[in-house]
């Protein structure tokens, strides 16, 4: 008679996760298209650039912040973007809201 007590116990055990495991399915799904994000339009500096070929290409930038951090990370803002660079260099370029 020790079976019926391992089968409650299982039971108690089992469901739980049976229910857990419908709820999941019943997730909805966000999709976000890569493409409809942001201004396509707008030309962005590419990584390895440097300040002089970022200044040269799109102008003084609106404001500078100075370099944090080692290696020292500055930032140069524009009007539609951001620019990161790591010592001279672009390490990212991103688009405003």
């Amino acid at each position: 008679m020790k079976i019926f007590p391992l089968v409650i116990l299982a039971a108690s055990i089992t469901l739980p996760t049976i229910n857990y495991v419908q709820d999941v399915k019943a997730a909805d799904e966000v999709i976000i298209p890569v493409m409809e994000q942001g201004d396509h339009s707008v030309t962005l500096p590419h990584n390895s650039q440097t300040k002089d070929e970022v200044r040269e290409q799109f102008g003084e930038p609106q404001k500078q912040v100075a370099a944090v951090g080692n290696p020292p990370i500055s930032r140069w803002e524009y009007e539609k973007f951001t620019v990161f660079f790591e010592n001279d260099l672009v390490l990212h370029a991103v688009l405003k809201k």
